[in-house]
């Protein structure tokens, strides 16, 4: 059994638990529907991205598929985003302002109409060879990576804010939640490094030996956050709680403090 097979082993059984826990965060009985929902899309979009450690050769059958499977990358850094603000907000609730959030996933799929979901089979090969030299991919290239870093900012100063709140507003807090949060953050960033070292490697060095090292390495990596956020869920089951959306931090609260000059 060859490296190839072991990454492929790692990544469906990664992608079947994935999608075993969105299963159980969509049927699961809680008054925290919500959280549970944005979870459970969250893991479903990267079980969708992990499905190319599945793949040895490009999808030609089935180019339509694969190229929107290209585009829900621009959906999951916003459900990540989403899913920390339901867990700490817990009157938090989703509003057609949110629709915002899927201009770029729409955006990349009107760029595939243009040159794969319409066009005849040899159209979207020849689409396909050339997407590494295009602006326009380029420019979404560019445009995932801001928005990755955006929304992973957006989350940390969201947990760092839900933290004071409890912190300040709560005799003897229990942030354990907070701090799973907090993790899961952090791993999510680990595992997306590994795709810029993976960019990297590519721009460099081109398709090689060390290319593929890196996918092994992102495609188990995959396997092992899978098995951290089963723990995490199985071992803090009052993780949708969230914290109360109408405390604020103290230092909001405190009157503003006027200067006054002497004559």
């Amino acid at each position: 059994m060859d490296k190839y097979s072991f990454l492929e082993i790692a990544a469906f059984t990664g992608i079947f638990l994935v999608l075993f826990l969105a299963l159980f965060l969509l049927t699961v009985k809680t008054k925290h529907k919500l959280a549970n929902w944005l979870l459970a899309f969250f893991l479903f979009t990267n079980a969708v991205d992990a499905c190319k450690f599945l793949m040895r050769d490009f999808p030609v059958n089935f180019i339509n598929l694969e190229a929107f499977r290209w585009s829900i990358n621009y959906l999951v850094p916003a459900s990540f985003y989403l899913y920390v603000l339901s867990v700490c907000f817990s009157k938090f609730r989703l509003k057609p302002k949110h629709l915002w959030h899927t201009i770029p996933f729409i955006a990349f799929n009107l760029y595939m109409t243009y040159g794969i979901y319409i066009e005849d089979r040899a159209s979207k090969v020849s689409f396909i060879n050339a997407l590494s030299e295009s602006p326009i991919m380029q420019f979404f290239h560019i445009l995932f990576e801001v928005l990755f870093q955006v929304y992973f900012i957006a989350s940390f100063l969201v947990i760092r804010k839900s933290k004071t709140v409890y912190l300040e507003n709560y005799t003897n807090p229990n942030i354990s939640i907070l701090n799973a949060l907090y993790k899961i953050t952090i791993l999510y960033y680990v595992l997306h490094f590994l795709v810029l070292i993976r960019w990297l490697v590519t721009f460099i060095f081109g398709v090689g030996e060390l290319r593929q090292w890196i996918v092994i390495l992102d495609g188990f990596a995959f396997f092992f956050c899978t098995c951290w956020y089963l723990f995490v869920a199985l071992n803090k089951p009052e993780f949708f709680r969230g914290v109360n959306a109408q405390l604020k931090p103290i230092l909001e609260l405190l009157p503003e403090t006027k200067t006054f000059s002497c004559n």
